[in-house]
């Protein structure tokens, strides 16, 4: 992207920038900022089909004597630049201030919130005039990863209140290294004006042409649009009345080099089912799990399109948490910690809904926070660490009559170096007795329904960072008692 590349630029460097075809309606402000800061005087005055160039310095003190701008009748081109001179190594900076002034106030913003009302702080005060400019990558490892680049669209789905999704839209422009043009927001009404006025204040893109009748269905025929029409490699899946956590996109890059190395995986997401407070503590530590990822996850076009040829959407009848894909072997990657939150729970009042979406759940606020290799994710590197780890672990074997007290107390009586596995005995328990161990340890336990985060028939939690596995009878984990 041009913003990193001039972000890159080192003390003294020189760089010389042109227009190519259009530019004015393709700069971002962030672009135009840098610019502006290189030594350009002239790069807020740039106008459609406009020629220009300028030679910039990192460093440079004042605006640099080498721009020209050449500005066109109407909309007709400009006159082409032809410039030819030798430069210094270290340019002059000339002090005097360009006139007019480069316009930082975000005029858009302040007359969109002159018109509309219930926006809260965004049209407050102090931001309506705000600029809304997308955050800098800082971590130049993932400069080359795809989920910044054009091989990924980010897709959001504009929840009913233009409030939820303004907050939505808020923490995604935050995200560093987010480019405006990646990102769709699907829309289930059509002639919104207000609500595509608000998207484009971010520079974010509409896509739309789609009235559905219920969420499921839109969310699902939004995904293969996106696939259909910009064949995209990844697909980056942002669920209505969510919010996002500051490392977001920066957790699914880290985690993306997994769709080249594992061909088992299948999704990452961004949301842990059983990530609630008191057994989801552990930042940088991530698990293998059954089933499809929902809320906030990514996935690959090669997979989507293999699973719903000739618009078969059978794997995909229910809401999306109530788990997609339910007759194949799936696997995903989820972190401990959450990367995104729910702001508002789906309609119903079920046992899932009250399990998955009631109860108190931890969420990153750390920005770029670095995934650890000692957790790996890809299938062979995971189950052996999982299989050294709980060999090493402190070991008990619950009983069913005193199952809770006796499992809770051996978590907090052992030694607090070590993992700890529990061992659910053939004897004591059946193919359905996970469930009760769950629901002991705070986990997802809704009646009817299957116990969530389950891999290799075990679930891995976390207990102030320590590492805690509910191994079932027929897990290869499972070692019977001495």
């Amino acid at each position: 992207m041009l913003e990193l590349f001039l972000e890159d630029l080192q003390p003294d460097e020189i760089a010389v920038i042109f227009t190519h075809d259009e530019a004015s309606t393709k700069l971002s402000e962030l672009s135009r900022t840098i610019l502006f800061d290189l030594g350009s005087s002239r790069i807020h005055d740039l106008k459609f089909r406009a020629s220009w160039y300028m030679v910039g310095q990192r460093g440079i003190r004042g605006f640099s004597g080498f721009e020209k701008l050449n500005i066109g009748e109407k909309t007709n081109w400009a006159e082409v630049v032809d410039e030819r001179f030798c430069l210094p190594r270290r340019l002059t900076g000339y002090l005097s201030r360009p006139d007019p002034l480069p316009e930082t106030r975000n005029v858009p913003r302040l007359e969109f919130c002159q018109k509309h009302i219930g926006y809260g702080d965004f049209c407050g005060p102090e931001s309506k005039l705000a600029p809304l400019a997308p955050a800098k990558l800082a971590d130049v490892t993932l400069v080359n990863s795809p989920i910044y680049s054009d091989l990924t669209v980010v897709l959001v789905m504009a929840p009913p209140s233009r409030n939820a999704l303004r907050m939505l839209l808020e923490t995604l422009l935050g995200q560093p290294g987010v480019n405006p043009r990646q990102v769709m927001v699907s829309l289930r009404k059509t002639n919104d004006s207000e609500t595509e006025r608000l998207i484009k204040l971010f520079n974010f893109h509409i896509l739309s042409g789609r009235i559905e009748l219920d969420y499921r269905t839109h969310l699902v025929h939004s995904i293969t649009d996106v696939f259909e029409t910009l064949h995209p490699r990844y697909i980056v899946v942002i669920e209505e009345n969510t919010v996002l956590s500051p490392d977001f996109l920066h957790y699914l890059a880290t985690q993306e080099p997994l769709f080249e190395v594992d061909s088992t995986i299948n999704a990452i997401g961004a949301w842990n089912d059983n990530g609630y407070v008191g057994v989801s503590s552990d930042l940088t530590r991530v698990h293998r799990v059954d089933g499809f990822p929902h809320q906030g996850f990514l996935t690959t076009r090669s997979f989507w399109e293999a699973n719903t040829k000739n618009g078969d959407y059978s794997c995909c009848l229910t809401e999306s948490w109530e788990g997609w894909f339910p007759k194949q072997k799936i696997i995903s990657v989820v972190p401990d910690v959450s990367r995104i939150a729910r702001i508002s729970p789906p309609a119903g009042n079920g046992g899932v809904v009250r399990e998955m979406f009631h109860r108190p759940r931890e969420f990153s606020r750390q920005s770029e926070l670095k995934i650890e290799n000692n957790f790996p994710a890809a299938k062979d590197k995971f189950d052996a660490y999982m299989a050294s780890t709980v060999s090493k672990a402190a070991k008990f074997h619950p009983k069913t009559v005193d199952l809770c007290p006796s499992s809770l107390n051996f978590v907090e009586t052992s030694p607090k170096e070590l993992s700890v596995a529990l061992m659910m005995d053939k004897e004591e328990f059946n193919e359905r007795s996970m469930n009760l161990i769950a629901k002991c340890f705070g986990l997802f336990a809704a009646n009817g329904a299957r116990p969530r985060g389950v891999y290799n028939e075990s679930i891995s939690l976390t207990k102030n960072k320590r590492l805690v596995v509910l191994v079932g009878p027929n897990s290869p984990l499972y070692t019977p008692a001495a």
